[in-house]
């Protein structure tokens, strides 16, 4: 099982970042730090001194703004799988009133920016209201309906995935050993394995065999919720017995 593309947008929207606000009357898009409300609609942090800021709406009296929002995935390792670039379409206005507190501490709750203490005083906070909602890959672009991505949970893993692969390839020999149990029951040749992607639903390994480089998906046997989850998840692939059950669920990402 692999994340869906609601629930990759969603994650995507809700790390920590920085993103791409695409305008009409702008030649350059605007940077952007994001976070999102509760029903998944992008909460934006603009830097009133860009020059792409001018063609924001300065009040709430206003016209909204069309704008995409554009939201792409870095992987913690060089050449690491992608999944993407989020985009997402709609009209832009800045948060103002009894609103505006409300928004600013749910976007300091996920992501705590310190221009967030500037907002009003060279920093604004705007809201994008969704229109429509898409997965940009290299070769295809996927169509996520708006309430699908609204039902979707950002990847709690997310925001310290760089963190769990570096501990997990540093300081768990044991896991990786079994890791590499586990790929050979579908790459007889493999001679070492790297975790270079984590997710609620599995991981991604580098592995090589026969000189080549290659990603492999591995699925967890349901998915995980938090650290916790991921502990015994990562208990279960070390457990000998549980190998076929995992390693019946591997798919091959491609040759690299």
């Amino acid at each position: 099982m692999r994340p869906s593309p609601a629930e990759v947008v969603r994650t995507l929207v809700a790390a920590r970042g920085t993103g791409q606000l695409h305008l009409p009357e702008t030649t350059w898009p605007v940077p952007v730090a994001h976070a999102a409300d509760p029903d998944g609609a992008p909460l934006l942090v603009v830097d009133d001194a860009d020059p792409g800021a001018a063609a924001l709406p300065a009040d709430a009296a206003a016209d909204d703004a069309a704008a995409l929002l554009s939201v792409p995935d870095e992987a913690p390792y060089p050449a690491a799988p992608s999944a993407g670039e989020a985009a997402l379409l709609g009209w832009v206005a800045p948060v103002t009133g009894d609103e505006l507190r409300t928004a600013v501490d749910t976007f300091a709750a996920a992501y705590p920016l310190p221009a967030l203490l500037d907002v009003g005083r060279g920093h604004t906070l705007y809201r994008l209201e969704l229109a429509e909602v898409r997965l940009d890959g290299e070769d295809r672009s996927v169509a996520v309906d708006l309430d699908t991505y609204r039902r979707a949970r950002p990847d709690a893993l997310r925001a310290r995935e760089g963190e769990l692969l570096a501990d997990l390839n540093d300081h768990h020999p044991e896991i990786t050993a079994a890791l590499l149990r586990h790929v050979r029951a579908v790459v007889p040749d493999a001679e070492a394995t790297l975790a270079v992607r984590v997710d609620r639903h599995g991981l991604v390994l580098r592995v090589l065999a026969g000189g080549d480089l290659r990603h492999l998906r591995l699925t967890f046997r349901r998915p995980v919720a938090d650290l916790g989850g991921l502990a015994a998840a990562l208990r279960t692939l070390c457990c000998r017995d549980c190998a076929g059950a995992h390693t019946a669920d591997a798919q091959q990402h491609g040759r690299t």
